[in-house]
């Protein structure tokens, strides 16, 4: 039998010498830039901001030299943190002083309502809630005489204090109805160490520290 020969293959298409190389495939993001990012955003709490930043500063360095991705992030986290942080530390300031204030006013009248026979109960009530400075700076004679003094002008305050009327810094208003009529209830708050407490209470601008 006559053989033929296998047809011959088919002609393929010379190589671009030209054609680029595929990219390289792009590195993974940095685990420290994305947390130190994500806590920074939540840092208004400020507990989570101090992380924020640690992470940030570390997020930097783990993206040197392109190694990871996310060094934008973990940029953008310190200066977010930072500001995050202070806002949290003024905004849980405020809620303290809110705190602090809120636990005296629930005790306002079992010192504002004390007739002669128990000024003593009033005093130790005030004296424990108030700070260092306002205990050394007023004795008990000016105490007992404020205490007298509001009693005799206003008498009695009636039923619990009501939500306050107006804040500024750290003086809380309030519009007590004692036996004679409203009257004005101002207290302000003061650091004792790292415990917020009060540091004067007026009636209608009478204030112990102003008493002879």
């Amino acid at each position: 039998m006559t053989q033929f020969p296998p047809p011959p293959e088919p002609s393929r298409p010379p190589s671009d010498p030209f054609t680029p190389p595929p990219p390289a495939p792009l590195p993974p993001y940095s685990k420290a830039a994305i947390t130190g990012f994500v806590l920074s955003l939540v840092g208004c709490t400020a507990v989570a901001a101090p992380f924020g930043l640690i992470f940030g500063i570390v997020g930097i360095t783990k993206t040197g030299g392109n190694r990871l991705r996310g060094r934008g992030l973990a940029i953008a986290a310190i200066p977010i943190s930072l500001v995050s942080g202070v806002a949290g530390v003024f905004f849980g300031l405020g809620m303290a002083v809110f705190a602090s204030v809120a636990i005296f006013q629930v005790r306002l009248p079992e010192v504002l309502s004390a007739d002669a026979a128990h000024v003593e109960d009033a005093m130790a009530v005030l004296r424990d809630v108030a700070t260092k400075d306002f205990n050394d700076a007023v004795s008990d004679e000016q105490l007992t005489a404020w205490l007298i003094a509001v009693g005799t002008k206003h008498g009695k305050l009636n039923g619990p204090v009501p939500p306050p009327v107006s804040t500024a810094g750290n003086l809380i208003t309030y519009t007590g109805q004692f036996a004679s009529g409203s009257a004005d209830i101002s207290l302000r708050s003061g650091l004792d160490g790292f415990a917020l407490k009060i540091d004067d209470i007026m009636v209608a601008g009478s204030s112990p520290r102003g008493s002879p």
